[in-house]
């Protein structure tokens, strides 16, 4: 009973990572707001309308300095 727990507990483990992979390469590589309903809402937790409705009340804050690093705000 403790090994079936012990699989099932690394399963979860491994579904986790790699669902951390995919969201990060979706982050980096693509606009997600092509993806499913189904699969932006897995994905980020947010509906695409919450997300807009997030970023447009976010956008007038966030300072116009750029970085090499930063992510462009478009939408």
């Amino acid at each position: 009973m403790v090994n079936i727990l012990a699989v099932q507990e690394e399963e979860q483990r491994e579904e986790l990572r790699q669902f951390n992979i995919e969201r990060r390469i979706m982050r980096n590589q693509s606009d997600p707001f092509q993806l499913s309903d189904n699969h932006f809402k897995e994905l980020f937790r947010l509906t695409k309308d919450m997300a807009h409705y997030v970023l447009n009340r976010i956008l007038p804050t966030i300072s116009t300095k750029t970085s090499i690093l930063a992510i462009q705000p478009s939408t």
